[in-house]
């Protein structure tokens, strides 16, 4: 009897391991059409530009269940340290316009550091669940990219204002 309810245990943790990867396998996914996605460019609005970091502070909240509270101090000023250079490297996003339509792209930089942050985050917590020491390594590396699509999502913001109060409307390129 000891041996039928071993071997079913085992049975079920490797499916739940399988359904594990085949989430990673999504996630990745999912990265890789963001990443294609910039490279494209998308529609310029205020609203959208605005839209991915409260999503991605959402995800962050979210891959904070598993960390004591203790910390969750320093992954609000590893958000807030993390606008500075989100402000530098911003300047790598860029307006542009297609087909009389105001597009944008972010910076490459910030999107492949946060992809692979979120990637790793993700990663550890199925490779090795309850590891608290890489969650919360890598939940600060990805609190900090955080910081960083807010304050590039600030700089194209700050792009577009120059943009319209300039009166540039059919400007080819605008970095």
């Amino acid at each position: 009897m000891f041996i039928v309810l071993n071997y079913t245990q085992t049975a079920q943790s490797s499916a739940a391991q399988l359904s594990s990867y085949e989430f990673l396998a999504i996630i990745l996914l999912f990265l890789i059409f963001r990443i294609k996605r910039n490279k494209s460019g998308r529609t310029f609005r205020v609203s959208r530009i605005f839209y991915l970091p409260v999503i991605l502070l959402l995800i962050n909240l979210s891959l904070l269940i598993d960390i004591p509270v203790q910390y969750y101090i320093y992954f609000a000023m590893l958000v807030v340290v993390g606008i500075l250079p989100g402000l530098r490297w911003g300047e790598l996003s860029s307006l542009y316009y297609q087909n009389q339509k105001l597009m944008y792209r972010r910076s490459n930089v910030i999107l492949y550091l946060w992809a692979l942050s979120l990637f790793s985050r993700l990663f550890i917590e199925v490779i090795l669940p309850g590891n608290l020491l890489y969650n919360i390594i890598v939940e600060g590396i990805l609190s900090f990219e955080t910081g960083m699509i807010i304050g590039e999502s600030q700089r194209l913001y700050s792009k577009y204002r120059t943009l319209t109060e300039s009166g540039l409307q059919n400007q080819v390129d605008y970095k």
